[in-house]
């Protein structure tokens, strides 16, 4: 794919598109294949036509996004013709370097927090942002593939896997995998180098096959802090760097780091930051207005900063202030710990949700070395598994529903 425009692929497939989709109305792309995606994407903008991108393909949440827009057309990788009859004519639409300026999307929070909000993006807005981000990272020369493991509908991905293939010389690609033997074998078949968008969660699930992993040129992961240890083993077991972004719906992308080697975040060029007591201001090229962070920063010097956690997420426990993400990462460390999860109770304590084969003894006492003994979660609940999306995410209603389900029992 030649830098900056899309591959002839898109092209016939928008063309393909034409008769099967309605016009003059919004488009919910639910489609998990991302060649597909970034047709009904392209195609919805040659159309201006508005592009909704659900917050996981649960059918609640679809359901959910049509209540909300009850005019909307779904549009899902089945109701696309796997082999369509690619027209040899001249297409009738617009240059597709034209999706910049008619891209319209809504994409939603993850809705961790309560219900999902919306946030509109414009094709100006993305392509803005990927060059910075491209820029900083210094990959926009870079002939890769891109293949993510998580859904084109979340922004990490939908920046990531689709908006810098189309304005750099990384490339699209359909494949999804999910399971570290999934990674394995499309690694193993590539025929370029494949920079790998993951998530911390599942690239943990991956450390014991990384050592197998041929033709990966680096990994990128975002939606959850990644852990600087794991970083720095996935490094030592594939040769490759491990990036971190840092960003979120209503900002996109707006920082990096390389956590095996660094604390700090460098905003991406045009990027400032403004610390204050009352929180973090974001002024980017590429937002119509400064957004106001949910997550609190301090200047580390040098252009860098250093994360403290989410303002909302800080909580006080006997005269002592911590984030829940600490607490998180805190357990998730811990050998034989698949999974867990602190949240905020009823009695201004902290409970906690753990997938894990240790006795509660032994991991009460691994905790209490790492973490100060008032922080000791009050319930400590062992579940089969915790309800987070793709992204790794765990919205609140899922986690309110399994909590009252544990209660009940």
């Amino acid at each position: 794919m030649r830098s900056r425009t899309p591959p002839d692929e898109l092209q016939r497939w928008i063309a393909a598109l034409a008769p099967g989709l309605p016009c003059r109305r919004p488009l919910v792309n639910l489609c998990r294949d991302r060649i597909r995606f970034t047709a009904v994407l392209l195609h919805a903008a040659c159309r201006r036509q508005r592009c909704l991108l659900p917050p996981t393909h649960s059918p609640a949440a679809v359901a959910e996004l049509q209540a909300r827009f009850p005019d909307a057309a779904l549009v899902s990788d089945d109701a696309i013709d796997p082999a369509p009859a690619f027209p040899h004519q001249p297409s009738p639409w617009p240059p597709l370097h034209r999706w910049r300026v008619r891209l319209r999307l809504m994409c939603f929070t993850s809705g961790s927090s309560g219900r999902p909000a919306a946030w509109e993006k414009t094709g100006a807005m993305l392509t803005r942002g990927a060059r910075c981000a491209l820029a900083a990272l210094g990959l926009g020369g870079r002939d890769w593939d891109v293949v993510a493991t998580t859904p084109a509908q979340h922004l990490f991905a939908l920046e990531t896997a689709v908006i810098w293939p189309l304005c750099s010389r990384l490339r699209l690609t359909a494949a999804r995998p999910f399971y570290p033997e999934d990674i394995l074998r499309l690694l193993a078949r590539s025929p370029r180098p494949v920079l790998l968008v993951s998530t911390p969660l599942q690239l943990r699930a991956c450390l014991g096959s990384a050592p197998r992993w041929r033709n990966l040129a680096g990994i990128l992961s975002a939606t959850a802090p990644l852990d600087p240890g794991l970083a720095q083993e996935l490094e030592a077991a594939t040769g490759r760097p491990v990036w971190e972004i840092y960003g979120s719906t209503e900002t996109q992308s707006l920082a990096w780091r390389r956590p095996a080697r660094e604390e700090g975040w460098r905003p991406y060029p045009g990027v400032r930051l403004d610390c204050s007591t009352e929180g973090v201001t974001v002024h980017a090229p590429w937002l119509p207005r400064p957004v106001v962070l949910a997550d609190r920063f301090e200047p580390l010097g040098g252009g860098r900063l250093r994360m403290l956690g989410r303002s909302r997420e800080l909580i006080k426990v006997g005269g002592k202030r911590i984030a829940l993400g600490e607490l998180n990462h805190h357990i998730q460390s811990i050998d034989g710990v698949e999974d867990g999860l602190f949240f905020p109770t009823e009695t201004n304590r902290v409970g906690a949700l753990v997938v894990s084969r240790l006795d509660r003894r032994t991991l009460l006492a691994r905790l209490r070395q790492r973490i100060d003994p008032v922080f000791l979660p009050r319930p400590l609940l062992f579940v089969e598994a915790i309800p987070r999306t793709p992204t790794g995410k765990v919205r609140q209603a899922d986690l309110e529903a399994l909590l009252s389900r544990l209660r009940r029992r």
